[in-house]
């Protein structure tokens, strides 16, 4: 009846009021409207609602940005090692909260309390947790993108981008550093040997 008596242009809203009055506005932070809330995290839940909200308003939301890491390695929680799908997902989300507080020792301590629950980790999970502490270092240093192929690894910056100095060399706007890896462990060790050079310059530009 209500699609009967609203079949106008733009009664789209109406509809929807509608609908609202005859089955309620739902268990916004219930399971089954907001999937897995309870393991996702109320703050994570809530920082992406006021996002959300501000963008509605028409107003300017803090600006946030995630570093791109492109190393071409298997990051993941293998369901052999934590078997429970709910544990993955709390993992998972735990890590993503860390990332977003850039807590390096915290990072430390969940890998510690990981391997001390479920066992060492398999090279997947390492990868995973080493690619988390990555990031982090990544938005400390202002690194928007960190690429690392066989031959070389590649960053180039959310801000203004540091001068270059050996060990690292300037190229189209990125600051290159030649050395070769092969295998993700190689890769992993060259992505930290760039963000280790990168430090001391960002620290002397910050003081500066």
């Amino acid at each position: 009846r209500t699609l009967e008596a609203l079949d106008r242009v733009g009664a789209g809203f109406a509809i929807s009021a509608r609908d609202l009055d005859l089955r309620g506005a739902g268990d916004l932070l219930g399971e089954e409207q907001a999937g897995h809330l309870r393991l996702v995290g109320i703050e994570l839940y809530r920082h992406m609602l006021d996002r959300a909200l501000a963008a509605a308003r028409g107003e300017a939301a803090p600006e946030q940005w995630t570093p791109h890491l492109g190393l071409n390695i298997d990051a993941f929680i293998p369901p052999e090692h934590v078997p429970e799908e709910a544990l993955r997902v709390e993992l998972h989300a735990r890590l993503g909260e860390l990332m977003r507080r850039g807590d390096l020792r915290a990072l430390e301590g969940m890998a510690d309390e990981a391997e001390d629950r479920f066992g060492p980790p398999p090279e997947p999970f390492r990868n995973l947790l080493a690619l988390a502490r990555l990031a982090v270092l990544c938005r400390r240093l202002d690194v928007a993108r960190l690429e690392v192929g066989p031959q070389a690894a590649a960053a180039s910056f959310h801000g203004a981008r540091p001068p270059a100095a050996p060990p690292l060399e300037e190229s189209k706007g990125w600051l290159i550093l030649r050395r070769e890896s092969a295998d993700a462990a190689g890769r992993l060790e060259v992505a930290e040997a760039v963000l280790a050079a990168l430090l001391p310059r960002r620290k002397r530009q910050r003081a500066a």
